[in-house]
């Protein structure tokens, strides 16, 4: 989707109600969000390592390792060839909301060196 410059669509997996570790709400995230992919910063993100656990038939909470490069790269393999990575560990918890759209609420973060994609 943010490949696609489509940051609506985007947010709309995220609550109102969202909280992270540094303090942002969903605004915070919007914003950087739109200024990384308008300016070409980030083109591709790829994901791994993503586990879930459902905590109550209306919570699940996750953690995956999320990898940003500035790359014309279709696969995370070919990533590494051609490009500039920020790689984040996200954990982070979803809650069935009222509308019942499943959405993230609370979400952590920790930045990442690339050898630590092979551990």
């Amino acid at each position: 989707l943010a490949e696609e410059k489509d940051i609506a669509e985007l947010m709309e997996s995220v609550s109102e109600r969202f909280k992270a570790g540094q303090g942002w709400g969903k605004e915070q995230v919007r914003g950087v969000l739109v200024a990384q992919v308008l300016r070409g910063q980030w083109v591709r993100i790829f994901f791994r390592d993503l586990s879930v656990e459902e905590v109550s038939p209306t919570q699940v909470d996750f953690s995956a390792r999320f990898i940003f490069g500035r790359s014309e790269a279709q696969l995370l393999e070919q990533l590494a060839q051609e490009t500039v990575l920020s790689i984040w560990e996200l954990e982070g918890t979803f809650e069935k909301e009222q509308d019942g759209e499943w959405r993230v609420v609370v979400a952590r973060n920790r930045r990442l060196e690339p050898k630590d994609l092979f551990q």
